[in-house]
């Protein structure tokens, strides 16, 4: 069915040059945001406190561009939790409470869906049996489940990640009362909401949305060259590289995320120059929308808190 709709959307797009398969990556780009969004505040609203779709979209678009800047997502995850407080006065405690369960929710599935992904690809390439795929899905998800359930060593990895946030941020947050004992009681209680399946259902509705329209870039990215990737290798090579990236710890995943993606296209055939120019321009098409309307809502939070003094 995915196939199909691309299908549809691919004959539209054909006869309008490349300039629309840009327009219809940012698109899919800012859609991905805009499900990230819903996440956030679907999380606040299980915390008892309500968050406006479009402030969270704010807030995301912010986080996302700090994400480029500090490693380890912590410029993101810091300067969500700031900025919640600013535009819309939630509490910090709140913020961190619903930021840590967001973070243990995928930092579980992710790190869960690494050896799966790359399993998924070197049987893409030799067996290439729907019937074992199913099986090794299926595996996936009864490990992924006894993770989640267990989210206890997670705080150890984020409170040693505060070597990397900007001193500048880090006496803020201390300031404001927020230092290690406050992460150990957020995370202690995020536990106990992650290892609650309504919440879970609830969070990984948009989830589910994110993982299937997020390889769309990277489609939209190959047609520009004029290069057709069918769904499942868009979406192996997407989110492998995206994990990878975020693992190694660089701003944005850069580098590291980028040689992934030529690596993995390069397994499916694409060579390496084509891999390079479909990885650049997706960058170009994901990093764009990020750095304008990410730009705009800085200086909305600015206006915002200057409105409040």
């Amino acid at each position: 069915m995915i196939n199909e709709l691309q299908g549809i959307i691919e004959s539209n797009v054909l006869a309008s040059g490349p300039l629309l398969f840009v327009l219809a990556g940012m698109t899919a780009s800012i859609l991905s945001v805009i499900l990230m969004a819903i996440r956030y505040s679907i999380i606040l609203s299980k915390v008892d406190e309500k968050l406006p779709i479009r402030s969270s979209v704010f807030i995301i678009f912010v986080a996302q561009l700090a994400s480029y800047i500090a490693p380890f997502r912590v410029g993101a995850i810091a300067t969500r939790t700031v900025t919640t407080k600013i535009i819309e006065k939630v509490p910090l405690k709140k913020s961190v409470l619903a930021t840590t369960i967001e973070n243990i929710y995928e930092f579980g599935w992710q790190i869960m869906s690494l050896p799966l992904l790359l399993i998924l690809i070197g049987e893409a390439m030799t067996i290439n049996s729907l019937q074992v795929e199913i099986l090794l899905i299926t595996s996936f998800c009864a490990l992924l489940f006894i993770l989640l359930r267990s989210p206890n060593n997670v705080f150890t990895v984020i409170w040693k990640m505060r070597r990397v946030i900007p001193k500048r941020l880090l006496k803020r947050l201390k300031t404001r009362k927020l230092g290690k004992k406050e992460l150990k009681r957020a995370m202690d209680k995020s536990a106990e909401y992650v290892k609650d399946w309504k919440i879970l259902l609830h969070i990984t509705l948009p989830t589910l949305l994110l993982l299937l329209i997020s390889p769309l870039i990277i489609q939209f990215s190959g047609l520009f060259f004029s290069v057709h990737l069918d769904f499942r290798v868009a979406f192996l090579v997407y989110w492998t590289s995206l994990i990878i990236g975020r693992l190694s710890g660089l701003p944005g995943g850069f580098v590291s995320r980028d040689l992934t993606m030529i690596g993995v296209l390069g397994i499916f055939g694409v060579n390496a120059i084509l891999g390079t120019q479909i990885t650049l321009i997706y960058r170009f098409m994901t990093m764009t929308p990020v750095i304008v309307f990410g730009s705009l809502s800085f200086i909305y939070m600015g206006k915002r808190r200057g409105s409040t003094k």
